[in-house]
Order: structure tokens, then sequence, then C-alpha cells
């Protein structure tokens, strides 16, 4: 009940905290969570668990059947990339907010209305998801495209093409060439204070892949 003291009237969202329940709630690990019996706005009482309140539980249910009803988005396809996409940019909680919203990685006015996200970007088709062109660069209809998740691999801001002898590849491709095994050459790069390009060189000669010579060089440039 210390909360209730130091917070009299909390409301978090649409929920008022009126006590906390006598008997907690026990996971199947064993741990017993607290739990809040509240009072939304919609005249519902429900009772949320302390960890769930203090993450993204902001109401009892109603405010889901609400954006249902406002926009009618919520069964098509895309519906799911967009809400994705607004967590991880906007929500601290969200484990992948530091790769999004913590960089600087936010979502353009337009789009913070589904309904102009999916007239931008259309329906979601089976196996694609939501590729930003430029990985330093926010989401937004100039910058996004649906892709395959090997084309979104590809594209990624850590990835790098290397070439070597006139033949232009990715790591994650040249891993496959070479036969390695995944991350080997940010992990030889990293050790060793040096290139992926370096790196991927090294690897062809010790596989005896290529006759290098000492005048042969490799170039790399980001992707």
């Amino acid at each position: 009940m210390y909360l209730m003291k130091l917070y009299p009237n909390l409301k978090l969202g649409k929920l008022l905290l009126l006590n906390r329940r006598s008997n907690p709630h026990v996971i199947p690990s064993g741990k017993r969570k607290c739990v809040w019996v509240c009072k939304c706005d919609c005249g519902n009482t429900t009772e949320v668990i302390n960890s769930n309140l203090h993450c993204n539980t902001r109401s009892c249910g109603c405010a889901k059947n609400e954006a249902s009803t406002t926009h009618g988005m919520r069964s098509n396809s895309a519906y799911s990339t967009w809400a994705g996409m607004m967590r991880r940019c906007y929500n601290p909680n969200c484990s992948a907010f530091s790769y999004y919203g913590r960089r600087g990685i936010l979502v353009c006015e337009r789009w913070h209305d589904v309904k102009n996200f999916i007239s931008d970007m259309g329906e979601r088709h089976e196996g694609m998801t939501i590729d930003r062109i430029n990985n330093e660069l926010g989401y937004s209809p100039e910058n996004c495209r649906w892709a395959t998740k090997s084309e979104q691999q590809n594209n990624r801001r850590d990835n790098h093409i290397v070439t070597l002898f006139g033949r232009s590849l990715n790591l994650t491709q040249w891993e496959r060439e070479l036969k390695v095994a995944k991350r080997s050459f940010h992990q030889f790069a990293r050790k060793n204070k040096t290139t992926h390009a370096i790196a991927v060189e090294t690897y062809a000669r010790r596989k005896g892949f290529f006759p290098l010579s000492e005048t042969e060089t490799t170039q790399e440039k980001a992707a």
C-alpha cells in the first residue's frame, strides 16, 4: 500500500488505482506478483499485475476496442507492422528501443496515423517485412519498402560489401562462399582492430580460396 500512500489517486492511462488485492498472483515458477484493483474510465473494474501496470497496461481492454472501432485497421496485415514500428521508436520499455528511438530513428508525422501508413505502404504480403532503404534515416514513405528477410538482411546497417578480385559480396555471402561460421569476419575485425575487408581476405588466404599476391588489394564500402 506504500504506493497508494505516496501517490494518492494515482492514475495510469485510463486506470485509477483503488487498492492492492490481498492475495497475490502466483506464477508457475512460484514467484508471487502484486495485483492492483483498478477502476477504468469506461466504468469497468479490473485487476492488473503490478509489472504489467508499470509496463504497458493502460486500460481494462477498452482502449484496444476503441482503436479498432476508430480506424478499423487492426485486421489489416500491415497493422502489426505499424504497431511494432511505433513501439520500438517511442516506447522506452521495448527491448528494441535502444536500436531505434534512442538512436534517433523515428516515424514521420504522417505515419503516426495508421491509416496513412497503410495507404502509403499497402498491405503486407506473407514473408515480407518493412525495410528502411537508408538505415540511418527514420520511417517515411520515401525511405521504406516491403522486403523479404534476406533482402532486409543484406540492407542491415552493420553489413558491408567487400570486393575481392572483382567479386562484390556482402559479409553474409562471403561467409557462405568461404564456408566459415556466422559473424567470423566481425569477430576477426574487432579482435585485430582491422577492417572487414582484411578479415575476408585473411580467411580467403587461409582457405586457399585465392592465390593472393603481395600487390593484390581489397576494397570495402558500407552497404
